[in-house]
Formats: C-alpha cells, sequence, structure tokens
C-alpha cells in the first residue's frame, strides 16, 4: 500500500470503532 489513508482501511477502522460503540451500547442497554 502506498498511500497509507486508503479507504479501504479508513472503512475497517470505522466499521471495528463502530462495532465496538454499538456492543458497548448494547451491553449497557441490557443491564439496564
Amino acid at each position: 500500500m502506498s498511500h497509507k489513508n486508503s479507504p479501504i482501511k479508513n472503512f475497517c477502522n470505522k466499521y471495528q470503532f463502530a462495532k465496538k460503540v454499538f456492543s458497548r451500547s448494547l451491553f449497557t442497554n441490557c443491564i439496564q
């Protein structure tokens, strides 16, 4: 990969972050 800010990598990072946030909020909702 010549350019470090590739769209694919960007998407993967966003997806991982969203998954983390989503599962965390889901977990909190289940506890309450």
